[in-house]
């Protein structure tokens, strides 16, 4: 899937409060040949974009991971160290008739909600109490 890939680029602290910039790369999907030019790589390149930026204005500090394919019809977000590979998947059909975003901040506090996490900005002990249950590849982050 060509994909455009949105994280968190670096974690700064201000005013006491945690903001995250948006750090966004393109992977070219294997569908198209060597040479040959993704004709969505910008409308998927603009559209992550505007959902990472919906992502982390409603739920800051979390680290969101956003991939967009107008070729497959999707966007698809996570917290890739919580939820590994598995991934919330949003039509694209959805987000052309929302444009204030309310389905991408469901689907954010609904994957937030799974890992009992509050639907706030990120706080490292909710954090930590949600990597130490995870049933992903479990690791002992807790310190336990």
């Amino acid at each position: 899937m060509a994909v455009p890939i949105i994280q968190p680029k670096r974690v700064a602290f201000t005013h006491g409060k945690q903001r995250n910039k948006l750090k966004a790369g393109y992977q070219k999907d294997s569908f198209y040949e060597d040479g040959e030019e993704d004709p969505n790589a910008y409308a998927d390149m603009a559209m992550a974009t505007n959902v990472g930026r919906v992502l982390t204005a409603h739920y800051p500090g979390h680290f969101w991971n956003v991939e967009c394919s107008h070729r497959q019809g999707v966007v698809l977000i996570n917290i890739p160290i919580l939820m590994g590979q598995i991934k919330y998947n949003t039509p694209i059909r959805e987000l052309w008739s929302d444009p204030g975003g309310l389905s991408v901040m469901r689907a954010a506090g609904e994957i937030l909600e799974r890992f009992n996490i509050p639907r706030t900005g990120f706080e490292v002990g909710h954090f930590r109490e949600a990597l130490a249950r995870r049933p992903i590849g479990k690791r002992d982050y807790a310190g336990e």
